[in-house]
């Protein structure tokens, strides 16, 4: 391990050291001491071993993804007992994901993951927590935000109506909110990629 001054280590543990400063810093170690430095932060931090394993290997992306997946289906639908609907819970192993993958689609499916499985459980158990309709509508904000900015909405449009669809369980309130934000990003879409209209005489 290349040496670490006792200055060095003190930035480092109060608070998060500059890009440039850091840049600086890698840019002084020799080609073994960086190999040494990224085995050992392998070694202490999980997430930095996912994120080298999916940059060494993209196939293991959908290794990743089935992991955080039934991170965010655990917090409705756990292997046993009842969820407890700890939404931080998903939205940090979302967060978690978002770091290690290096496919958006990827991070938007887990997004549209989050609000299928709320409205699942509603469907379910026939009510959820309040604080749903707020995090659940946020939620498929940032996945619209992201589509947008990696050019994603075609290959969403199917599965966005999909779940608007579905969001009629949940109370005509939230549909509403759901199909008003998708609204709002298909004015700035293409005009291929439409909003599903519903059947008259749906409402």
């Amino acid at each position: 391990m290349p040496n670490i001054t006792k200055s060095e280590l003190e930035m480092t543990s109060t608070k998060k050291p500059k890009t440039p400063s850091l840049k600086k810093y890698l840019e002084s170690l020799s080609r073994e001491q960086l190999i040494d430095l990224v085995a050992d932060l392998k070694d202490k931090f999980a997430n930095v071993k996912e994120y080298l394993v999916a940059v060494l290997n993209p196939e293991n992306q959908d290794k990743l993804f089935e992991k955080y997946r039934k991170k965010v289906q655990d917090v409705f639908f756990p292997t046993r007992g009842y969820g407890k609907l700890k939404f931080n819970e998903a939205i940090r192993a979302i967060a978690e994901f978002q770091k290690v993958c290096k496919s958006p689609q990827m991070v938007i499916d887990l997004r549209m993951c989050f609000v299928e499985n709320g409205i699942e459980f509603f469907e379910k158990y026939g009510g959820i927590s309040d604080s749903f309709y707020s995090v659940g509508r946020n939620m498929f904000r940032k996945a619209l935000e992201e589509m947008k900015e990696h050019n994603l909405s075609e290959i969403f449009i199917d599965d966005c109506n999909d779940l608007i669809e579905a969001a009629k369980d949940v109370g005509n309130l939230f549909q509403v909110c759901l199909e008003e934000d998708l609204e709002a990003l298909l004015k700035q879409q293409s005009p291929i990629v439409k909003l599903r209209k519903k059947p008259q005489g749906s409402d």
